[in-house]
């Protein structure tokens, strides 16, 4: 507020000296103006009082919280143009960006229509950014097929909802392995670098996006899925996420992406890839393992999802560690295996208990390699209650040489778990105990129905590597 006498002259000038408001009164002795959200914009005044001209000019500047995009927006600052505001929206991610100037509150960029181009978020004076839609379908950000449509290179948090992100495309022009190593064919939807923090909130849909690497999104930062949907994405390894860095998948859905490696995600060996909650790979979208890498089971899973996720190893090896986590021996069975194909033939193979990958024959034992089965004996395949089952853990190296020749690891070596379905049963009804160098026992509790199945998984050490196995008890 300037008060004044007789008549005055007002300019609001941007940083670069762009005009963004003037105008005269004459009849008040005061003048209210409403200044955008820039920074060092200088607000000059003039005023005549008994003939007399005073002058006033000061530097302000006005932070913003919220900033409107929209395509009918404009990119020009002037008061009939583009300011950020819901009645004169910018056209571009990166100009509504230039309105946040205060490190220290939350930061809101609303989307309205489809706003097309290449956004970049590498510089952010805020404490948290959104980036919502209006939960219009409509609501977009389109790359132009020229590039991501969103690279976020920040440490300030960044959530996306509500809003679709699509049509990018970023395809490396080399070949080989020298494309693998190529920024250029990097996230076609997102490019998160190291150093981000992304979380993809309900209603933010990542589809129709092509990249030689992440043809959804490529992560190299810190991601978050939590009600996303990532869908109808392409690219060579890594159709929906190709994962580099660390990612949580809490909720929301991975379906009908294509890919040659990974149709649903990519997960190399140096990301940290964690699934709980509603997460969810639909059927026909695998996650394809790295040697070395893994999934990371920590928490439940919904009860609902009958399959997590369909894992494809790079090395099908008995022994292979694909879950890890504490949650692994209850949860692992909401995980499948791809068949591995031998000379054009799918052979099976599934994850045990303690996330490693078993190759089953027809009686539930598991080979450890072409000449190496191991044997899980037992007493009996059933039980009556208090009947104590007495186990040993041979290893037979079958057509590996001319004599059968057989190894019976010490109980010192391997560990028996009993599950019941996916449950891992941890009661004191169960027990096992060394009753001899070579043995263990397992005790049926009096209280357990006929009929009951339990699936007993060991672990085995032998000259440094690791085996699993298991065996199938029903209860009489």
């Amino acid at each position: 507020m300037v008060t004044l006498a007789d008549s005055l002259t007002y300019t609001v000038k941007a940083e670069d000296g762009t005009t963004i408001i003037s105008g005269t009164d004459t009849n008040n002795s005061a003048v209210s103006l409403d200044l955008p959200p820039l920074q060092n914009m200088v607000v000059s005044v003039s005023g005549v009082k008994d003939g007399i001209t005073a002058l006033f000019s000061q530097t302000v500047s006005v932070a913003a919280t919220d900033v409107w995009v929209s395509p009918s927006g404009s990119d020009t600052i002037s008061i009939s143009a583009g300011l950020g505001t819901l009645a004169y929206p910018v056209a571009s991610i990166n100009h509504a960006l230039t309105f946040i100037n205060n490190a220290s509150v939350d930061a809101t960029i609303h989307v309205s229509g489809q706003v097309s181009g290449n956004a970049l978020i590498d510089s952010v004076n805020a404490a948290t950014l959104t980036i919502t839609g209006t939960s219009a379908s409509s609501d977009k950000l389109y790359g132009n097929n020229a590039g991501a449509t969103l690279t976020v290179d920040t440490g300030v948090p960044v959530t996306v909802k509500n809003l679709t992100i699509t049509g990018g495309r970023k395809v490396s022009s080399l070949t080989g392995s020298a494309a693998q190593t190529d920024p250029a064919g990097y996230g076609g939807g997102l490019f998160i670098l190291a150093g981000s923090d992304v979380t993809l909130a309900s209603g933010c849909i990542v589809t129709g996006n092509t990249a030689s690497l992440g043809g959804g999104l490529y992560n190299s930062g810190t991601l978050l899925i939590d009600g996303a949907t990532i869908k109808d994405n392409t690219a060579n390894k890594g159709g929906g996420i190709y994962a580099g860095g660390t990612a949580i998948l809490s909720g929301g859905t991975i379906e009908d992406n294509t890919a040659t490696y990974g149709s649903g995600m990519y997960v190399s060996v140096d990301s940290e890839v964690a699934m709980t909650n509603t997460a969810c790979l639909e059927s026909s979208n695998d996650a394809y393992i790295e040697t070395d890498g893994s999934i990371l089971v920590n928490a439940s899973l919904d009860a609902s999802t009958v399959t997590a996720a369909t894992i494809t190893p790079q090395s099908y090896a008995v022994g292979t560690t694909v879950l890890s986590g504490s949650a692994v021996g209850t949860q692992y069975t909401k995980f499948i295996v791809t068949p591995q194909l031998v000379s054009g033939s799918p052979v099976s193979w599934a994850i045990d208990g303690m996330g490693k990958l078993v190759k089953p024959d027809a009686g539930g034992l598991s080979v450890v390699d072409d000449d190496v089965t191991l044997t899980i004996s037992s007493t009996t395949v059933s039980a009556s209650a208090s009947t104590k089952l007495r186990f040993t853990v041979i290893l037979d190296e079958g057509s590996a040489t001319e004599t059968d020749l057989t190894t019976t690891i010490p109980a010192a070596d391997w560990t028996i778990k009993v599950f019941s379905g996916a449950s891992e049963i941890t009661s004191m009804s169960y027990f096992t105990t060394t009753l001899s160098s070579t043995e263990r026992s397992l005790t049926v509790s009096s209280g357990i129905p006929a009929g009951t199945i339990f699936t007993v998984y060991v672990s085995a050490t032998y000259n440094g590597r690791s085996y699993g196995g298991s065996y199938t008890i029903t209860v009489t």
